[in-house]
């Protein structure tokens, strides 16, 4: 659990399947190209089996704070103030998977997969048949 502490920078470079993934799950165009240009941070935080992650993003006006427990569902607003529903787990394996729906995608079931290879993560979101991954440097 430990490896995803810290400080994450999105690596734009690494994107694949951007494009195509924001055309199939819906994501507007005047969106999809703030996102396409983004410089994007986390940051987790744990103590106990309190998780904080908090996303820093020149997409969006103000950091957005996530609190959470592994395997409880957390219900909040993404920064155009819609519904997000997302439930974490760590997996045997090491990796940490978000199930999630959010209400601009109809809430269609998306899980994101991320996997920690010393100081870069690598990860996976799905939503039906679109499929989008990237890195992020620590």
């Amino acid at each position: 659990m430990s490896q995803f502490v810290g400080k994450w920078k999105g690596n734009k470079a690494s994107r694949k399947n951007f494009e195509e993934y924001c055309k199939m799950t819906g994501v507007p165009e005047d969106l999809v190209e703030k996102y396409r240009n983004a410089t994007t941070t986390i940051e987790y935080e744990n103590e106990d089996e309190n998780w904080t992650m908090t996303v820093i993003s020149d997409a969006i006006p103000a950091p957005r704070v996530f609190k959470f427990k592994l395997g409880d569902e957390c219900v909040s607003q993404d920064a155009q103030g819609q519904g997000i529903k997302f439930t974490a787990v760590i997996n045997s394996d090491g990796s940490m998977v978000d199930s999630s729906s959010f209400e601009r995608m109809g809430w269609k079931p998306t899980t994101t997969t991320r996997k920690v290879y010393g100081n870069k993560m690598n990860v996976e979101t799905k939503t039906g048949d679109a499929t989008m991954s990237y890195e992020m440097d620590k």
